[in-house]
């Protein structure tokens, strides 16, 4: 996931470090559950103002979906080479 996040993330500074620390904890399908707020702001170094509102920008820009908001479920939704992110469901 960190070689996708790396190559097709469509954006780059605090964001791009940000879904980094992200890929470290998702599947290989791009999902993942973010129960652990501090390991994500000491691997990215943000603040947690700062990391709420990233989330905020990843979501709305179309990069992570929150799919589950009791369970703190989240799945990165960004496109490769204009797809969807489908990566390992459709093995290609």
């Amino acid at each position: 996931m960190t070689t996708d996040v790396w190559c097709y993330y469509p954006a780059g500074g605090e964001e791009l470090l940000l879904a980094l620390a992200l890929s470290d904890q998702a599947q290989d399908d791009g999902s993942m559950k973010i129960d652990n707020h501090s390991c994500l702001l000491d691997m990215s170094g943000l603040a947690p103002e700062r990391f709420a509102i990233l989330m905020a920008q990843m979501q709305a820009r179309g990069a992570l979906k929150l799919t589950n908001k009791e369970h703190q479920l989240y799945q990165f939704t960004f496109r490769r080479h204009g797809e969807p992110y489908t990566r390992y469901e459709t093995g290609g």
